[in-house]
């Protein structure tokens, strides 16, 4: 079994939007998509997801 530890070389900088009214699976997420090389926002639920998007659109 192969284990994705990082982006490849050269990638560009992707921003992911996490949306979930639970913190905890929020925070699952996160934990294991930043040490891979995303940048990565939280939102708890669609208003905020949108407030988000305004301030930092996802790429």
């Amino acid at each position: 079994m192969q284990q994705i530890v990082a982006l490849a070389p050269d990638q560009p900088q992707y921003r992911i939007l996490v949306v979930d009214e639970v913190s905890e699976n929020r925070l699952l997420i996160v934990r294991l998509l930043k040490p891979l090389g995303f940048e990565v926002f939280e939102a708890e639920d669609g208003l905020a997801a949108m407030m988000e998007c305004d301030r930092t659109p996802p790429i």
